[in-house]
């Protein structure tokens, strides 16, 4: 949970205020993969497509949790582009 104001206040008043556990907010990143996912917007699929839903449930989760969400969109069944992603994130943080 957050400490807002109040609960600052109410823990002054009983003399807790002085150490809080706190934790950093997570950060999350979401990738999906495989040539297969296509945007959840899509209205016809091909052969063998899906719709991306698990990303945009899971960027939902992570949102409501308080945590930071990072969207790393798709990566692609090509060799190298899975790790590529990995790596493109991590050097943003």
């Amino acid at each position: 949970e957050c400490v807002g104001v109040a609960e600052v206040g109410i823990l002054a008043t009983v003399g807790a205020v002085e150490q809080l556990p706190v934790f950093r907010v997570p950060h999350v990143g979401v990738l999906s993969t495989g040539d297969e996912v296509v945007d959840p917007s899509t209205r016809q699929l091909g052969p063998g497509q899906i719709r991306d839903a698990n990303r945009s449930m899971l960027l939902a989760a992570a949102r409501q949790a308080g945590c930071k969400v990072t969207d790393l969109g798709v990566a692609r069944d090509v060799e190298g582009h899975l790790e590529g992603c990995v790596q493109a994130a991590v050097q943003q943080q």
